[in-house]
């Protein structure tokens, strides 16, 4: 069903580098995000360690348990409020 959907991540790593999260999309596209909300206190080990899920629509962070929808992260409508 995945060829029916929008855009889908095929696959997300951690660039130690520039210190982005890049998401990879079937249509060979790319976006890059910092650290969000569940993500800051990681290290980069942990956030190398990242699955793609859930038909890929979502990716989970299994060291900090943390996941991030993927849709919602390219329409760049996730706030970045502060945890309390």
């Amino acid at each position: 069903m995945k060829s029916q959907m929008g855009p889908y991540a095929t696959s997300a790593r951690y660039d130690a580098e520039q210190e982005p999260i890049v998401v990879v999309l079937n249509s060979g596209s790319f976006f890059g995000f910092e650290k969000l909300q569940g993500l800051q206190g990681a290290n980069g080990s942990q956030l190398n360690n990242v699955v793609v899920e859930a038909q890929s629509l979502r990716l989970n962070w299994p060291d900090i348990d943390a996941d991030l929808h993927v849709p919602t992260l390219m329409d760049g409508s996730l706030p970045n409020l502060s945890w309390n």
